[in-house]
This record gives structure tokens, sequence and C-alpha cells, in this order.
């Protein structure tokens, strides 16, 4: 039942963002789980896994994070909306691109700091 709760505002194209009020969850060891609970798609989830692919103690460790999406949308002409994805997947997939980037450079400094003993793990 433990859950972190922020605002966070996404960043859609140039400046545009859409803030939002998101709880973090972690269900499982390896899950993370965010869910939009006020603002613009009230009830989409995002859910991480993380899955070790080397063993533990084989030297730098490698991870499948695999990503799953459930977006929803109160808004009266979504539906309609859709007939637009095809124009706007080049934008979703580069912002997504971004936050890829962006977390793995996280990631990479949080194992730095564990690896070296400067940051508690």
């Amino acid at each position: 039942d433990d859950a972190l709760v922020v605002r966070v505002s996404f960043k859609v194209v140039g400046r545009a963002v859409v803030p939002v009020t998101a709880a973090f969850t972690a269900p499982e060891p390896r899950t993370v789980t965010m869910r939009i609970t006020e603002g613009e798609g009230v009830g989409s989830v995002v859910e991480t896994h993380a899955t070790p692919l080397t063993p533990a103690g084989s030297g730098r460790p490698r991870t499948a994070v695999v990503e799953a999406v459930l977006a929803t949308s109160d808004r009266p002409y979504f539906g309609a909306v859709r007939a637009l994805a095809p124009l706007l997947r080049p934008a979703m997939r580069s912002a997504a691109g971004r936050l890829w980037r962006d977390d793995l450079a996280y990631a990479e400094r949080r194992w730095r700091l564990r690896s070296t003993g400067r940051f508690p793990g």
C-alpha cells in the first residue's frame, strides 16, 4: 500500500508539457508501476519490469527492461484522435527514446555509486 505520489510533467513536443499527479509503487522486487491519479489520462498505468540477464557476481550486470503501457482518456473525441496516430507516432517514438536514454543514464549512475560503496543499495 506504500506509494510515492508526485506531480510530474510529461514533455510532449517542444516546450509543451502535460502536468499530472502520479503514484509510483513497487508491487514486486523488480517491478515499478506508475498510475496517473490526477490530470490528463487518469487511470493510465505504466508498468516497468527489470529482468537480470547475467548471473549475480559475473562482473558488470546486464538487465532487460520491459515496459507495458495502458493509456486511457475520458475526452469525448479520443477515439477520433486515434486516426491521427500514424502522424503522432514519430513524435512519440522520439519522446520515448529520450526518456529511455535518461532512465538508462540514471540507472548507470546509481549502479556506479552502489558498486563503489557510495550509495546504499
